[in-house]
């Protein structure tokens, strides 16, 4: 899939199964993946990542599956995470 194809998934889980929810989160971390290859040095909250980052069909989506996609990003090495003094939480494509 080329760099201006979207993934399109549906958004909102319909059952509690493990599976469903796995692969909600692969898909979420995904989209993210694909926007930090287009933008690498973008920074953002949650919030801003589920506002700007995510497209417009995922307003409904459980803010909980966007931060575990986050923290497995994380883990990956893809991202970084840092706490500003105010209390809000950066994310960050690492760049490379």
């Amino acid at each position: 899939m080329g760099p201006g194809l979207a993934l399109v998934v549906p958004l909102v889980m319909e059952t509690g199964e493990p599976e469903a929810r796995e692969a909600r989160i692969a898909g979420i971390a995904a989209m993210v993946e694909r926007y930090l290859a287009a933008h690498p040095t973008a920074s953002d909250t949650v919030a801003g990542i589920h506002r700007w980052w995510l497209p417009p069909t995922s307003a409904d989506e459980d803010a909980g599956l966007l931060d575990q996609a986050l923290e497995r990003l994380i883990g990956r090495g893809l991202m970084t995470k840092r706490a500003l003094p105010d209390g809000h939480v950066i994310f960050s494509g690492r760049v490379r």
